[in-house]
Formats: C-alpha cells, structure tokens, sequence
C-alpha cells in the first residue's frame, strides 16, 4: 500500500499513481506480510500524529518510508498540536504485529509532555521499531511502552537533543509493562543538563504482577547520559518497580556521568521476583556504584 500527504488518481492506494492519503487510510485493510509504504517526497515528508488503535493483523505489517525515486526522502512523524490528545508523532494502541522501520519521528514543540514521542500501549505482542531516529528536544519522554509487551526495539538512534529544559526526560520509559522485550543494538543519549528532572536511559515504573516471566534481552547497546551533576536522577539502564521480571543483559556499554546514580540498577520487591544475568558489560560511572541491585532472586555477573 502506498500512502502520502494527498491522494492521487484513484486514491485506492495501491500504487504511487494512485495513492491515498494517509490520514483516511484503513488500517485494517493490510495483513501478515503486506507492507505499507509512506511517501518521502524527494528530499523529506512530515505527517502528524498518526494513531493505530485496535488493529490487530494476523501477522506482521510492516510500515516504511517509499523506495522509489521521488518517493524515497526521509520521512517524519511528528505531533500535530502541543497540547491535549495529539502528545505524540505516533501510537500504537492495542494493536499488535506492526513493525517500523527506516522512519523518523520527533517532538519540537515548546510545551511539555508526560508521554513520549512514540506511544505503545495495551498491545500484548510484537511491536518492533527497528533502524529509525526517535528524538526528543526535552519537553518529552522518547518512546512511552505502557501497559504492554513483547516490544522489540533495534538498532535505533533514541536521543533527546542538547537542552536544559526541566522537565522530565526519559528515553526509554516502560509503565506496567509485561516483559518479554528485546532491546538490541541501539544509541541511546540522554542529553539533557537540568539538574532537576528524571532522565534515565531505560526506566521501569509500575506494576506488571507477580507471575511475569517473561525474558528481556537488553544487548549491544550503547547508554550515554550526558548531565554533569551531584545531585540529580540520571540512571542508566534502571528497574525499581513491583513487578517480577527475568533479565538477561551483555555487551553494552553504560557511561553514567552524575556523582549519584548508577549505570545499572535492578531492585526488587515482595513478594515479586526478579532475576539477573549480565555478561561482558561496560559500566562507567563518575563517582558511585557502577552496579546496584537490592533483593534479586537470582543474579549471575560476569566478565563486567
């Protein structure tokens, strides 16, 4: 399927000569294997916020930028007001078996969110976000997973850009989560400098239940939090949450550069359970733990 910022000929969609404009596209209509592609014009094309809510194909669609000349600029997702509902460029919402790639998504207003640039929420199974640029200017989250699992998120540039904004900056923010997720190979830069709010890397809030066992694999990504402070919250890969959970966690390298946090943190809580094994990490922190866990059933570190 082909999709733009206005329709042409028949608007069926199923060509560039006949394209349909994105905001009346019926997400339903694609199935396992299909492809929808989004025009990028010949240089870059923005669309705003677009929402997929309870659309669940029966395998997995795959929503990219055109790979035709003239078809092929960068495309941009980006919120379509700084207020009310429109608080992100795009949300997946108990919709499962989407995957994005080669796409960019941004938020450059001047107002401030306590949602994320990309949204997931309720959806039980398969999301994937692979090889995009998600970026925030720090007046919100980046990607927001509430409510939901099995998210796989690769080799992805997730950043907020270089501000002092203050107002609360998470990259990746995991709300009451179920597990199961697979973070691998991505760039992930906290740039904000405002000693006052939350910015950590990965973080988990929220309860998820007492019988997740799900395994996340968090792998072969690089964490850079770039805030010089003695004071303030900049955690790195950070899991403080009633919830249980199974981790395995290798080949990343965490660079923490505030006196009071550290590169990772996993607790646990009662009766809840949680497990850890982490193997040939890089954890860099300026003057505190390099890694901090408190109560895990289970912890296997090695070759750190």
């Amino acid at each position: 399927y082909y999709v733009s910022t206005s329709s042409s000929g028949s608007g069926n969609g199923l060509s560039w000569t006949n394209k349909k404009i994105i905001t009346s596209f019926d997400w339903t209509i694609p199935v396992g294997g299909d492809t929808v592609y989004i025009d990028g014009g010949t240089d870059s094309l923005t669309y705003n916020f677009v929402k997929l809510e309870d659309v669940l194909p029966t395998g997995i669609v795959v929503i990219t930028k055109g790979k035709d000349s003239g078809h092929n600029g960068k495309v941009i997702f980006s919120p379509s007001g700084s207020s009310g509902t429109n608080y992100c460029a795009f949300r997946l919402k108990g919709s499962n078996n989407f995957k994005l790639t080669g796409l960019t998504f941004k938020w450059e207003f001047s107002a401030a969110s306590d949602g994320g640039v990309i949204e997931i929420n309720n959806s039980s199974s398969y999301i994937y976000i692979d090889n995009c640029n998600i970026q925030s200017n720090g007046y919100s989250n980046v990607i927001l997973v509430s409510t939901a699992g099995h998210v796989s998120l690769t080799n992805n540039i997730i950043e907020t850009l270089s501000n002092t904004i203050n107002n609360d900056q998470d990259i990746i923010d995991f709300v009451s989560d179920s597990g199961g997720h697979i973070i691998t190979g991505n760039t992930i830069i906290a740039r904000g400098t405002n000693a006052t709010p939350h910015i950590d890397c990965i973080q988990w809030t929220g309860v998820s239940g007492t019988t997740n066992y799900y395994l996340t694999t968090i792998a072969n990504n690089f964490f850079y939090a770039v805030r010089n402070s003695t004071t303030s919250n900049n955690q790195g890969l950070y899991y403080d949450t009633h919830a249980s959970n199974r981790f395995l966690i290798y080949n990343n390298i965490i660079v923490i550069n505030t006196a009071t946090t550290s590169p990772l943190s996993i607790k646990e809580y009662s009766p809840y359970h949680v497990s850890l094994r982490a193997y040939n990490n890089t954890l860099i922190s300026r003057n505190h733990y390099a890694f901090y866990s408190l109560n895990l059933d289970s912890v296997t570190f090695k070759n750190n």
